[in-house]
């Protein structure tokens, strides 16, 4: 069988971090970042959103814990299994230095991020 074809514009790095998924409307929970890119994030939860879902995602960064979580508006695409995958709004994510640095630093790909983001 071939392979399927990414036709991502940033693949997803794996890093072991938490953070908050804040839903329109109710209150904000706590979950397990599987993986993450500019463009969106993979996280494990207990509770379940449904697709099409607006959110707020807010990444606090390890020992970043006397700065300001990283914050990204999006809306949620696929959702089940104990898994939420959720897209960034390109006019409300964090696209910038920090953001950029937080996710080569917990990156187990650093190189392969770095590479992605100059082709941005």
């Amino acid at each position: 069988m071939g392979e399927i074809e990414n036709d991502r514009k940033f693949s997803r790095s794996q890093i072991n971090i938490t953070a908050q998924l804040t839903p329109v409307d109710l209150l904000a929970f706590e979950v397990g970042v599987i993986d993450l890119s500019l463009n969106g994030i993979l996280v494990e939860s207990e509770r379940v959103l449904p697709v099409d879902s607006h959110c707020i995602v807010s990444i606090q960064f390890g020992h970043y814990k006397n700065e300001a979580p990283l914050s990204a508006k999006g809306k949620v695409i696929r959702s089940h299994d104990g898994k939420i995958a959720v897209t960034f709004d390109k006019d409300g994510s964090k696209r910038n230095d920090a953001f950029q640095s937080m996710i080569l630093f917990h990156s187990k790909d650093p190189q392969k991020c770095l590479n992605e983001f100059q082709r941005d």
